[in-house]
Formats: C-alpha cells, structure tokens, sequence
C-alpha cells in the first residue's frame, strides 16, 4: 500500500481527473458463469473478479483502472482486445450493473512506475475470445488436463506437470 501511495503521489497531475467520480475501489465481483452452448441445467462457476477501481465518467460512462506496479509491459500500454483480465473485468462491471453487455467506457492499466496508461475502450474488448479462453479452461480442469503450455519457463508449481 505504502508503495502504490507514493506512485500515485509521484504521478498525480497524470493519472487525477477531478471530473471523475470514484465509484469503487478494491471492488470484488463474483461472476455466475457458464461455457457457451452449456446445458442450461449445467453447473454454473464462480469467476471472481478484483478489480481495482471503478469511475464514472463526466459523460456518464465508465472506467475500469487496474494499477501495475512492476514494469511498463508493451502488452499493458496497449491492451489487445482479447486482454483477458480486462475482458473479465468488463464481464464483472456489466453484472455489477444489471447489465447484459459491458457499458461505454474505457478499461485501463495505470502503470505506477512510468506514469504510462494503456486504454481499451470496453466495447471495443472481445468478450467472446476471452469467453473461449475460460471456456477452455473449465473443460481443462473439469477433464484434469493441466498442460504447462509451449512456450513458456515454469518455475514452481507448474513444474510438476507434464511438458
């Protein structure tokens, strides 16, 4: 906590916007969800998310701002659409709403060490992809296949599982 207060101290005049109301913060949501083409009597799952903050904009729409800590990562300056933290975010904001489909705003990732923001506007997120992505992973760990993936250099845990 210490940390983050002294970033957003440092990066005030870049991240403050006093026409924005701060609606939320440490806000944690729980998704009631279910792969698409499940069996409407199919076992819902719980996704839940945490998300940082939520502000309501000037114009009445949203934004949804995920602090970063470590380091200015292209892929945070510049979320892609299929971003899946983000995407659930969105997923988590529209329920916390009443809402079918993510509202207008802008997801971002405030990154504290810079002072740089990536921004994806909510409607511009592929819900969907992303739904493919847990989708896959409900069938993965209701099928008890864990793979490591290609790729990538586990350390802990994930070491113990097949390559």
């Amino acid at each position: 906590r210490e940390q983050i207060k002294a970033l957003l101290t440092r990066y005030w005049d870049t991240f403050h916007d006093p026409a924005s109301q701060i609606l939320e913060t440490e806000r944690k949501i729980k998704i009631q969800y279910r792969p698409v083409g499940a069996d409407p009597d199919a076992v819902t799952h719980a996704l839940t998310a945490k998300i940082d903050r939520i502000d309501q904009l000037p114009d009445g729409s949203f934004r949804i701002v995920d602090y970063k800590t470590g380091g200015a990562w292209e892929h945070l300056k510049k979320p892609k659409k299929n971003d899946l933290q983000l995407c659930i975010y969105a997923m988590a904001l529209a329920q916390f709403l009443g809402e079918k489909h993510p509202p207008e705003g802008v997801a971002e990732y405030w990154l504290l060490q810079t002072g740089d923001r990536g921004a994806i506007s909510l409607t511009d997120l592929d819900i969907d992809k992303a739904r493919e992505k847990i989708d896959a992973a409900i069938h993965g760990m209701l099928a008890g296949d864990f793979p490591k993936g290609s790729g990538r250099d586990c350390r802990g845990h994930c070491g113990i599982l097949d390559g």
